[in-house]
């Protein structure tokens, strides 16, 4: 797969939907300070999904409460392993009433937690809060004001009960290994389970391949910013990243807004230049781990849910 421009009207709405973005981030960033902008950058790339779907009304309101309280939790909880454990957990769990209106409304909400209780750098709760909300909430008012949206896409409560339960067990699996391992970016092995570990087993074995072929460009891009980019100029790449990932998003290409998403996040995550490309190295190994553990899931989820099927319909009969 070779990197091209996205199609030209998913890269106007990009582009119309980055002046807000980066506004608010200037905006949060002068109040609040570097970190809520931060923050708002994960809002809007965490909240996408809810600010496109034309779902219920409480559905995009839960979804927005986990999102914006996630963060926060994993900040306070991150000197508890067990207590920020239980915090993930129940983001996993909360994906099942969530995906019930449409899948992924919340997808990310456990990374934030990972996020916040492995990426290290001091923050405030209040702070993050703040900036998450206001990164959901501009992309969602922008995208409304476009009329980009998306048909909900309901997922079986079965279904959604078994995808809950496998991204709960695997969420803490992976937060709990980067503690005991003292992983200063654990979180990217949570983000990889988020987003490739989908409520049915068929969609996460394609989500899985296109995720790590996505993953593989995208680290060669962000090695290629660390080696031949000084360093003023790199923190400048983040737009264009950021661009070009809303607009493949828009565009439904799961690959190409994975080759663009990867240095956006290696570079909004990296406490400091020198350090990226071993930043980007740990990337490499935390997102393998991330896609076969989505596998395995995947796997488990698929064949307990057609298990569970075959015995309802058999009771039934």
């Amino acid at each position: 797969m070779s990197l091209s421009l996205p199609p030209r009207k998913a890269l106007v709405v990009a582009l119309i939907v980055l002046g807000p973005v980066l506004a608010v981030a200037v905006l949060a960033a002068w109040w609040l300070g570097l970190a809520a902008a931060v923050w708002v950058m994960l809002g809007v790339v965490a909240g996408a999904n809810v600010a496109i779907a034309r779902a219920d009304v409480p559905a995009r309101l839960g979804a927005l409460t986990v999102l914006a309280l996630a963060g926060p939790l994993g900040l306070l909880t991150a000197q508890r392993p067990w207590l920020a454990a239980l915090v993930i957990a129940l983001a996993g769990l909360a994906q099942a009433p969530l995906n019930r209106s449409s899948r992924g409304l919340a997808a990310l909400a456990p990374m934030l937690v990972a996020f916040g209780a492995t990426s290290g750098f001091p923050q405030d709760p209040l702070v993050a809060l703040a900036g998450t909300v206001l990164g959901v909430v501009t992309v969602a008012a922008t995208a409304r004001a476009l009329g980009v949206a998306k048909e909900p896409e309901p997922v079986g409560r079965l279904d959604a009960v078994v995808h809950a339960a496998g991204m709960a067990a695997g969420a803490v699996a992976a937060l709990l290994a980067a503690f005991a391992l003292d992983v200063a970016h654990g979180y990217w092995m949570v983000l990889m389970l988020a987003a490739v570990l989908q409520p049915r087993g068929h969609l996460t074995r394609q989500l899985a391949r296109d995720r790590l072929v996505g993953t593989l460009i995208g680290l060669v891009v962000a090695a290629a910013i660390v080696l031949l980019v000084p360093g003023e100029i790199a923190w400048l790449l983040v737009v264009p990243c950021l661009v070009f990932t809303l607009a493949w998003t828009v565009a439904g290409d799961i690959r190409q807004s994975v080759v663009w998403g990867v240095p956006l996040i290696v570079l909004l995550s990296s406490s400091d230049l020198v350090a990226r490309a071993d930043v980007a190295a740990e990337r490499l190994l935390l997102t393998a781990a991330g896609v076969l553990l989505a596998v395995l899931l995947g796997w488990a989820c698929d064949w307990l849910v057609e298990r569970l099927e075959r015995s309802q319909a058999g009771v039934g009969a």
